[in-house]
């Protein structure tokens, strides 16, 4: 089964970065969502079906606290895990209640695309998704 991804960075770089790092993880991707901010994000969420998120942390608007809190309370969104992806130099320390929130894993800026590879296998196993190419 293909990957429902959204990427969420206020940077139109590095969303198109982390694009590419996925696209180069073999992993097979149907539909590749992006935003802005949480708020824009949220938007994406209330109305396309997403199997990950990929979340900056500093953001204008609703930041990636914010977010990932917001999708913790949500019916609909708490069970789609996030990768946070982050320049702090101890990202987790920067992540409020992360891991209850449903944060997978942290990704460090500046990251190479194989540090998708590893966390992709990690956390897309927990469901089921996971489709390597040869």
């Amino acid at each position: 089964m293909a990957l429902r991804v959204l990427i969420v960075d206020d940077s139109s770089i590095v969303r198109a970065v982390v694009k590419k790092a996925i696209s180069m993880c073999g992993v097979e991707v149907s539909t590749l969502h992006e935003a802005g901010d949480g708020n824009a994000a949220l938007l994406v969420l209330g109305s396309h079906a997403v199997d990950i998120v990929f979340s900056d942390l500093s953001m204008p608007g609703m930041d990636g606290n914010t977010l990932i809190a917001r999708m913790a309370e949500g019916e609909s969104t708490r069970h789609i895990p996030v990768v946070v992806i982050s320049a702090a130099p101890n990202v987790q320390t920067h992540v409020k209640d992360g891991s209850a929130a449903g944060v997978q894993a942290y990704i460090r800026k500046p990251f190479r695309p194989e540090d998708f590879r590893s966390v992709l296998e990690s956390v897309l196993p927990q469901v089921g998704k996971v489709s390597h190419a040869s």
